[in-house]
């Protein structure tokens, strides 16, 4: 992921063995906690993806639920090439849609079949790809099937690396805040203001490391992003026959007969209605603190950063509630 993440984020070549060399003078504590971490996903059920396109692998992490964050990634079964992610305070069909499903068709091709758990926040989806089905490259296969998510193995991998670089550091300065009693979850604003900021940060690290993953070296297998350019064959749709999200609800409502659960908001942000004042706290915000900032002091177990940029944006929405 190293080797991965340099090439991505800094346009930096250079071999695992100096990477390793490197990591072993500069981190060297970080380096033995990877090698004694002896936890593995192994896969006792035979799996055949063939090439970039067979299978797309869409799934959620709510290890941030409970602070108003969740991540869904979607992910090519053969490259393992992550295709799209997005953080969003509530899972929600319209949202995953728009963001997981049309942008990986949009940026990469219809998909042979979607791989789901069997999760509601995926019928929108499912009844789209169903719509879009005889387009598809492959018509001998299933168009989607739903499995027991802790089947959906290709995606666990990266799961593993999200969780110990983006949501367990982000979790314990949370937990931290909520023992020291600085943050109420029985508080609509405290939530809606907790939800945004985690939010904004894991997107932010998710984003590095989506990048590093698909650039670095997987054992036996290759580079995901080599082998999603050698091996696609997806097809690519007009844009015109891709239903915006509102189409496609109106088309699941009608065609399927199905009812989705309207989105729901994660707490109560008292600016909402107005956008002066909305503008006015992320400038201020903006211009007091820096997200890659925050970011790499929770990676380095350093907490206060983002710690006082919560502290400052619950404070600073409560000031300016006063003039709505």
């Amino acid at each position: 992921m190293m080797k991965g993440y340099l090439d991505f984020q800094h346009n930096v070549k250079v071999s695992q063995r100096r990477v390793g060399q490197a990591l072993h003078k500069v981190a060297p504590h970080y380096q033995t906690r990877r090698q004694t971490d002896t936890a593995r996903l192994l896969n006792p059920i035979p799996y055949r993806a063939d090439y970039f396109g067979h299978k797309l692998h869409i799934d959620q992490n709510e290890k941030l639920v409970m602070y108003g964050a969740t991540h869904v990634i979607g992910i090519d079964g053969h490259s393992r090439f992550i295709v799209a992610c997005k953080t969003m305070p509530i899972k929600n069909n319209k949202i995953i849609y728009e963001h997981i499903y049309c942008e990986a068709i949009k940026s990469h091709g219809l998909f042979d079949q979607i791989r789901v758990d069997h999760g509601k926040e995926f019928y929108l989806m499912l009844g789209m790809q169903e719509q879009l089905a005889n387009y598809r490259q492959n018509q001998s296969m299933l168009c989607h099937r739903q499995t027991q998510s802790k089947k959906n193995l290709p995606i666990e991998r990266f799961w593993k690396e999200v969780n110990t670089r983006v949501n367990y550091p982000i979790k314990t300065a949370l937990v931290h805040l909520d023992n020291s009693n600085v943050i109420n979850l029985d508080d609509e604003l405290h939530k809606y203001c907790i939800s945004w900021l985690t939010c904004i940060v894991s997107s932010y690290g998710i984003k590095i490391c989506t990048g590093s993953w698909n650039k670095h070296p997987i054992a036996d297998r290759g580079i995901p992003e080599i082998l999603k350019n050698r091996t696609t064959r997806t097809i690519f749709l007009s844009p015109l026959l891709i239903p915006s999200p509102d189409e496609a609800v109106e088309i699941y409502e009608t065609t399927f007969n199905g009812r989705l659960t309207e989105e729901s908001p994660f707490g109560l942000d008292p600016l909402k209605s107005n956008q002066l004042l909305t503008d006015t706290r992320q400038q201020n915000f903006d211009a007091n603190f820096d997200i890659s900032g925050i970011f790499g002091g929770l990676v380095n177990a350093q907490y206060a950063d983002f710690e006082n940029a919560l502290v400052y944006y619950i404070t600073e929405t409560q000031r300016l509630s006063a003039f709505v």
